[in-house]
């Protein structure tokens, strides 16, 4: 079993035990359709922010620390809940125990 992060607009950040990532799992917790963002200066080269692809449009709240963290333009912002998860083979699997605990210090968390 591995691990997600969830990092959500009031600044929570959890770890979430989880064995299999689809589609229908990531849509559920960003609560709408997926995009995906690169982390900038990630721990691991192979993380991967998933984000609801019409928050914006949806009014969600701005999220700023995974903005912080996000590969985006400087005018550019996150909104809503987002995951951090792991590519892999063109796929997305969970974060190893170890993975997750360096990510949650790289955050500071």
């Amino acid at each position: 079993m591995g691990q997600i992060i969830k990092i959500k607009p009031n600044g929570m950040v959890e770890k979430i035990d989880c064995e299999d990532i689809t589609l229908d799992y990531l849509q559920s917790e960003v609560d709408g359709y997926i995009e995906t963002i690169r982390i900038k200066d990630a721990p691991n080269r192979h993380l991967i922010m998933v984000v609801d692809e019409e928050g914006k449009f949806k009014d969600k709240l701005i999220n700023e620390l995974a903005g912080e963290i996000a590969y985006i333009r400087f005018d550019d912002y996150i909104v809503g809940d987002v995951i951090i998860v792991k590519e892999q083979d063109d796929d997305f699997v969970p974060l190893t125990d170890d993975e997750a605990d360096k990510f949650m210090d790289w955050l500071g968390e």
